[in-house]
């Protein structure tokens, strides 16, 4: 059968999954509540990126299958659809966390100044493209698993690479040292090591398929040293920067929106809320499960295409809303709990 789903229903459901699935991660979970702690490094992110990058290809994996495409080839316009929308969420979660550990990292070496967050990369994700239409989707599916895992570890990679050029502008003496497992290959064996920036090979920020290579930056004690009068001072006041790169200084309405998403995870710590702004949160959550519930039940008001699209499409967008029923559920049990232990003192 040619021409089953539409692409926007394949990526609608593709989204949903890859929602669902970061948000059960116990991998994505240990990794925030380390963040939490303030004690989150690249190897932090690096374990994140790559189980992004797992649920995503799995997501591939259960999602897209030869039949429900056009002569069971994908086509320009899809695989541009497809990837671009997913690549680009993956790419938000993982930049969010990255930057943030950058963020935490300045902190504690007394660094002042903005954190860089690296931009998409578009030409890897159009070499993806590219490959992806050039067959049979069951003969190229292949580039929807271990390059898309590899693509999601580059976004930590270049958040270090944009944050340690951003340090030498400033005036510090960045150090990136890339670590292999020794059980790669002889390729990133030879290039692992300790580098001093300017000296710092292209190839420290490359990785093959398969790669579980960690690079790692540590920015120091926020000291720069003047070339010629020998003087330590401390970093205070960083310099302008190419408007090309996003810093985290944006404007409100620039803000990345998986923010609150992440949330969901590591949250405000309610123990330090009021009780007023715990049953303000209670209120807000139960009028969110309401909505939920209205469209599980009257789904048609929702979505015009209600009846139109495949039942594994209605399957997918209800379970979505059961699961965030649950969690909405759960945060409105835990608010109640620290009331009561609140009234109790």
């Amino acid at each position: 059968m040619n021409n089953i789903y539409n692409i926007d229903e394949i990526i609608e459901n593709i989204i949903n999954h890859f929602d669902e699935g970061w948000k059960q991660s116990k991998e994505i979970k240990k990794a925030l509540e380390v963040l939490k702690k303030n004690k989150a490094t690249f190897k932090n992110a690096n374990d994140l990126a790559t189980e992004v990058g797992n649920i995503l290809s799995d997501v591939f994996k259960d999602t897209i299958k030869s039949d429900m495409l056009n002569n069971k080839k994908m086509y320009q316009e899809m695989a541009e659809k497809l990837v671009n929308s997913s690549f680009k969420k993956a790419h938000e979660v993982i930049t969010e966390y990255s930057t943030n550990v950058m963020k935490n990292l300045n902190k504690s070496s007394k660094i002042s100044g903005k954190i860089i967050t690296p931009n998409f990369n578009q030409d890897k994700a159009d070499g993806i493209i590219a490959r992806l239409v050039r067959d049979d989707y069951d003969k190229i599916k292949w580039i929807l698993d271990e390059p898309v895992k590899t693509f999601c570890q580059s976004i930590v990679d270049d958040t270090i690479k944009e944050n340690v050029k951003y340090h030498a502008e400033l005036g510090l003496r960045p150090v990136v040292r890339r670590i292999s497992s020794g059980k790669c290959c002889k390729w990133c064996d030879k290039i692992s090591g300790k580098y001093n920036y300017p000296d710092v090979p292209k190839d420290v920020y490359r990785r093959h398929n398969r790669c579980n290579c960690i690079v790692e930056y540590f920015p120091g004690d926020g000291k720069k040293q003047d070339v010629w009068s020998k003087k330590i001072t401390f970093v205070n006041k960083p310099k302008k920067r190419d408007n090309n790169v996003k810093t985290e200084k944006r404007r409100n309405d620039e803000k990345p929106s998986l923010r609150m998403n992440l949330r969901l995870f590591s949250e405000k710590d309610i123990k330090k809320q009021t009780i007023s702004q715990l049953e303000k949160g209670i209120k807000n959550l139960e009028k969110q499960v309401e909505e939920h519930k209205e469209k599980i039940k009257n789904p048609e008001k929702f979505y015009s295409d209600w009846n139109e699209v495949s039942i594994e499409i209605r399957r997918g967008r209800i379970k979505h809303w059961e699961k965030e029923i649950s969690n909405f559920e759960k945060s409105i049990y835990e608010r109640k709990e620290e009331i009561r232990r609140k009234n109790e003192k």
